[in-house]
């Protein structure tokens, strides 16, 4: 937490945050506050915290880089199935525009929260 001279906060670093390889056997290039990656079924992560965030009401900005057009979704196990963040871990899913998955080289995931 960032607070100016009053003592009024005015900035929170990032609470977690991953880059990894979505591909083959996945794997961390690098991270802050994740302790495991776990490849739940194709163009779906399960992103697991080292240290618990106090509520599951956090942020989650995620991306990834390829070059054919897709979106990322939170919390979905697939098929619109709507999976709850928990203390522990979220899901992401990455698909392209008609809701195919699939597997990303490259992956960036933001967390934000108390």
């Amino acid at each position: 937490m960032f607070k100016n001279s009053s003592g009024t906060e005015i900035g929170q670093l990032a609470k977690a945050w991953i880059n990894l390889d979505g591909t083959g056997t996945i794997s961390i290039r690098n991270q802050f506050n994740v302790s495991s990656i776990t490849d739940v079924a194709t163009g779906i992560y399960k992103i697991t915290f080292t240290t618990a965030m106090p509520n599951a009401d956090y942020v989650v900005v995620t991306t990834s880089g390829e070059s054919s057009a897709g979106f990322s979704v939170l919390h979905d196990s697939g098929a619109g199935n709507y999976r709850a963040p928990t203390v522990n871990d979220f899901l992401v899913r990455h698909a392209d525009d008609q809701g195919t998955q699939y597997d990303r080289r490259q992956v960036a995931v933001v967390v934000f929260g108390d």
